[in-house]
This record gives C-alpha cells, sequence and structure tokens, in this order.
C-alpha cells in the first residue's frame, strides 16, 4: 500500500477499491436474484459472504491505512533547504527572545530545537546546528543570570521599602 518513502500507492488502492465495489455489485446482484427465487439459504449464503468476504476486508484495509498514518517506517531525513530555513528562523527567533521577560524559557526551548535540527537535518548543517545550539544555551544561561540578579534585586529592594 505504500511506497519507500511512505506515500500511499493511489493506483493500487483504486484497485483494490474498484475490485471491492465489483464484487459487491455481483453479490448484491446474487443475492436480489436469489430473493426472487425465493430461497432464503441462498440469501442468507450471500449475506454472510458478503459480510465476511468483502466488509471485514475492506474494515481491516482502513483500520490498516489509520494505523499508519501515512508515517514511513524509516527516519525522515530534512533536505540542505529545510535545515537551513529551519535553522534561519532558529537563530531570527532566539535574537527577538533574547530581549523578552521569559528569554531563559523560550531560549532553551530553541537551543532544544537546534539539536534536533543537528540529530536529523542533512550532514551538510549539522555542524551549523550543533553551533547554533551552544550559541543558543549560553544565550539562555545568560538570560537566567540577568533573571536571577533582576530577581534578587527585587527582594532586597522589598526588604528595604
Amino acid at each position: 500500500m505504500f511506497d519507500a518513502q511512505g506515500n500511499i500507492r493511489t493506483l493500487r488502492l483504486i484497485l483494490i477499491v474498484f475490485t471491492a465495489l465489483l464484487v459487491l455489485t455481483i453479490g448484491t446482484y446474487v443475492a436480489l436474484l436469489a430473493a426472487g427465487l425465493g430461497s432464503p439459504n441462498v440469501l442468507g449464503f450471500w449475506v454472510a459472504v458478503a459480510f465476511v468476504g468483502i466488509k471485514v476486508p475492506i474494515l481491516l484495509l482502513i483500520w490498516y491505512l489509520l494505523g499508519r498514518s501515512g508515517e514511513t517506517q524509516t527516519t525522515p531525513k530534512w533536505t540542505d533547504e529545510e535545515s537551513a530555513q529551519i535553522l534561519e528562523y532558529l537563530r531570527r527567533e532566539a535574537t527577538v527572545a533574547a530581549g523578552r521577560p521569559d528569554a531563559a524559557a523560550r531560549l532553551s526551548y530553541y537551543a532544544r530545537e537546534a539539536w534536533f535540527v543537528a540529530e536529523r537535518g542533512s550532514g551538510e548543517h549539522t555542524a551549523d546546528a550543533v553551533d547554533l545550539a551552544v550559541r543558543i544555551e549560553g544565550m539562555a544561561r545568560r538570560a537566567r543570570q540577568r533573571a536571577g540578579g533582576e530577581n534578587g534585586a527585587r527582594s532586597t529592594v522589598n526588604e528595604d521599602g
């Protein structure tokens, strides 16, 4: 049902659905013919065949497709362009986040994302991602120190005031 990249094979799925519909149509015709002849045993047989032979396989196929959710069995790798775009985004957002009151938390998050890019990205940008992650971690450390210093200054002012 899926190719090596995890994409669904459309033609194969269409053929399966078409075959199931064809069998269902033939089964319905035979069941109606049997009902018209007045043989309830034949009608019951075709109902059982239609349920077991058509509905159960279709349900199993749907459960299989839902279970796969389009995910590949291999670990995806990003292209060089995707890695570069993600790193540029992280660089830009880390610069903006450094001036915010919650800079330490934001920068820690961006550092984790940069490490993730280093693990999943292409080989060309792995070194850039590691460098960016280390720089963002340093920015987060400085932001925590500033926040700790500001909290200490506030507590001193509050004690005096």
